[in-house]
């Protein structure tokens, strides 16, 4: 914040404005919308012990800053492209998850059989490979719809077919002899999807 002369409650609208401006060449427009953020709740407290006369972050606007980083999401083309790719592999069911649900990789392959339901084309996100077990936030933690292409058993690839086989027991998914997840480097054909429609 650019230094007031006049202390903090003589701190204006300008200060604000002077510094955010100051910030637009080194972040991103959403990093300085987080600052004025922070900022018009910080001076709150300051109004409350009578430090500042009035809450000046309320009143800048947020410079536009530099261009964020690329998005590494995939277009619509190249996810058919991905999925099409994946249709003869052991995978395919991971790999349409992974695209058209948002599920973390440390998610997928914590999913056990018995959280998933063809009747209710739903699967039951409560755990991940992580250090702890458990996701990366309490709200991670989710029922989400089951994606059609993994509801029909239209391809013995597809290893949701066996769901209902396997739906009392407590075996990942996708594990190492069903006793534990498993790791992306012991799946070289799962690499090598993604590594072709990267390089696309």
């Amino acid at each position: 914040m650019a230094k007031s002369k006049r202390g903090a409650k003589g701190l204006t609208a300008g200060d604000a404005q002077e510094t955010l401006d100051a910030l637009a060449g080194r972040l991103s427009t959403r990093s300085l919308q987080i600052t004025r953020n922070c900022l018009e709740r910080a001076i709150p407290h300051a109004e409350v012990r009578d430090l500042v006369g009035r809450n000046v972050a309320a009143l800048v606007k947020v410079p536009a800053g530099r261009s964020g980083r690329p998005s590494k999401s995939l277009t619509l083309e190249q996810a058919q492209e991905l999925l099409q790719a994946a249709g003869g592999s052991g995978l395919y069911a991971y790999v349409v998850l992974s695209v058209t649900t948002g599920l973390r990789t440390e998610e997928l392959r914590a999913l056990r059989w018995n959280e998933v339901d063809l009747d209710a084309g739903t699967v039951a996100v409560y755990r991940a490979v992580r250090a702890t077990a458990d996701t990366k936030t309490p709200k991670s933690r989710r029922v989400l719809s089951l994606p059609r292409l993994v509801r029909t058993p239209v391809a013995p690839t597809n290893q949701f077919c066996f769901a209902e086989l396997y739906s009392d027991f407590q075996m990942f998914i996708w594990g190492v002899g069903g006793g534990s997840p498993m790791r992306l480097a012991s799946w070289p054909c799962l690499n090598g999807v993604f590594t072709n429609q990267s390089a696309s």
